[in-house]
């Protein structure tokens, strides 16, 4: 007290500060929530991060206030489909950022007892299913087939 330092104050922001950690990480994360969490905790090159934030801030700006789980299959399949006339190429790398971020997240958002919030069955598992993925010829491929 001497030192105007109020221990049973400081004891209540440490538990306040706790709760609210502990309600971040059980409360289901939207898809902007979990890519912003998925870069700050992630080491990736310049190149990854930028294309990733295309990726979100472009073909999927329409999910970025919606819940992880909320997304559905149908809703992939929907995605993947619509942004394969655009670019085949872009859409599998769409749907490979979104696998990505899930993935991390189902991990990264836990109940008390280490529980996932999310459904562990990631719904980009559907073009699996479906052999939905686009097939992209490789550059290289073509070039090594003309020689």
């Amino acid at each position: 007290m001497a030192q105007r330092i109020n221990r049973n104050e400081m004891k209540r922001k440490a538990i306040a500060d706790e709760k609210a950690k502990t309600d971040l990480s059980r409360s289901k994360p939207t898809l902007k929530a979990a890519f912003d969490n998925y870069l700050f905790h992630k080491t990736l090159k310049p190149r990854s991060i930028k294309d990733y934030t295309i990726v979100i801030d472009d073909y999927l700006k329409d999910w970025n206030n919606l819940k992880l789980d909320d997304i559905s299959r149908t809703m992939i399949q929907a995605k993947h489909t619509e942004l394969s006339k655009r670019s085949k190429a872009q859409a599998n790398m769409a749907m490979r950022v979104f696998r990505a971020i899930y993935n991390y997240s189902v991990e990264h958002y836990l109940y008390e007892n280490d529980n996932p919030i999310l459904d562990t069955d990631n719904p980009i598992k559907t073009l699996n299913a479906k052999e939905a993925w686009n097939k992209i010829r490789h550059v290289r491929l073509i070039l090594m087939k003309i020689k």
